[in-house]
């Protein structure tokens, strides 16, 4: 775990490759060659040491003309690697398998054990999705929407006054300081650098909260005006046809008939009484339907064409366009980044 990070710097770049670091623990003794290593980046990572010692370090390199330059060996850089504490080391041992390449991947990792820590979420909540947003500077006009299924988003509605949001990035902060002296080595950067991102993902942490539940009234909003039940998805699955239908609002199902309906066939959609809101029912339907109604207390609400030439799940957007892409959350709006492929209104 424990190491030291040399950075260099050349006023002038040489037009070399390599250079030859030499290191030694007392400037009594001779500089022995530790490594040869590229120029670019200007940093190297020297794990082969102990916390019981300090090393001095200097640098050579063969100009073109066969002149050897070295570092000033009058004032050779030194450093002795910090000595990770009991605290420090059980924390690390939580993360020495994840794989982790750079801080802001550390902050979110950071952020998801938080908010699973936390406990206020039912298993089976999508905690990493969360964590990604609450650590990017992503920005849309449904970010919910696109990346929750409707069931997570009306479980987060009663989430929004716990007071994880308004310590979650202070914590953060706290296990980044006790995360630093390996994590700043690992990732090969300066102190200065460490500071600088550390500081940025904080802000975004506290800057994503507020727009992302900003955000969330909107949605449920837009949610909570829609129909009870609407279609949402379109599977064509082992030689069976299924319509996926949405409960968005089980308050308003008492005593409704739903029902689909295609010509003068109709098939009643039965939902159990506790379903909660976002609960889904499959319902069968025949190979000879090719237009369907979802109908409440016998009123058309949503109309669509069925195609069973398709092969994958197709989503039917509030607007009652198709989108062909299986891995979407919800189909509630089109995102902006896709484009509907057909409009059967």
């Amino acid at each position: 775990i424990e190491s030291n990070l040399i950075v260099w710097n050349f006023p002038e770049p040489p037009k070399i490759d390599s250079l030859i670091l030499f290191r030694t623990e007392s400037l009594r003794d001779s500089f022995q060659v530790l490594k040869r290593i590229p120029v670019v980046p200007n940093r190297f990572l020297d794990n082969g040491v102990s916390s019981n010692n300090r090393y001095f370090y200097k640098l050579k390199y063969h100009r073109a003309d066969g002149q050897q330059r070295s570092s000033d060996l009058n004032t050779p850089p030194f450093g002795r690697p910090l000595k990770m504490n009991k605290h420090q080391n059980m924390i690390i041992n939580d993360f020495i398998h994840e794989n982790i390449n750079n801080i802001e991947a550390l902050i979110t990792i950071l952020i998801e054990k938080q908010i699973s820590e936390s406990n206020i979420f039912p298993t089976g909540f999508n905690t990493k999705a969360l964590s990604l947003l609450l650590s990017s500077n992503f920005k849309s006009k449904y970010p919910w929407f696109g990346h929750f299924p409707v069931h997570d988003i009306f479980k987060m509605e009663t989430k929004l006054e716990n007071e994880l949001w308004q310590n979650i990035s202070n914590q953060v902060n706290q296990k980044m300081e006790t995360l630093r002296p390996y994590y700043r080595n690992k990732f090969l950067v300066t102190p200065q650098e460490w500071t600088k991102r550390v500081e940025k993902g904080v802000y975004l942490i506290e800057e994503q909260i507020n727009y992302l539940f900003s955000s969330f009234e909107d949605e449920l909003e837009l949610l909570k005006k829609q129909e009870p039940v609407r279609v949402s998805w379109l599977r064509f699955e082992e030689n069976r046809n299924w319509v996926d239908l949405s409960l968005l609002n089980p308050g308003q199902l008492f005593e409704k008939d739903i029902t689909l309906i295609s010509n003068e066939n109709l098939i009643t959609v039965l939902f159990p009484e506790d379903a909660i809101p976002g609960s889904i029912a499959s319902v069968t339907i025949p190979d000879n339907w090719y237009e369907c109604s979802l109908a409440i207390d016998g009123i058309h609400i949503q109309k669509f064409a069925i195609d069973h030439s398709q092969s994958e799940k197709t989503g039917v957007s509030l607007r009652n366009e198709f989108i062909s892409n299986s891995s979407l959350e919800n189909t509630f709006i089109i995102p902006e980044i896709r484009k509907s492929i057909l409009l059967n209104e």
